[in-house]
């Protein structure tokens, strides 16, 4: 699991793609620890944002 998702507190991970995507922060959360399909095109912004963000903060 990546660390973003690990230590989502510290990074405040759910509150930087709520800003990035317009979506809850619930819903981003649920999309990326697999609790809800990534099927739907919100769900796929949201990877690909959270793609971003681990580009930016962890390499």
């Amino acid at each position: 699991m990546s660390k973003l998702i690990l230590e989502a507190r510290k990074f405040k991970t759910w509150e930087l793609l709520h800003n990035m995507t317009g979506l809850s922060r619930s819903y981003c959360k649920k999309v990326m620890i697999d609790t809800r399909k990534r099927d739907s095109d919100k769900a796929k912004l949201i990877v690909e944002k959270f793609n971003e963000l681990e580009k930016m903060l962890i390499k």
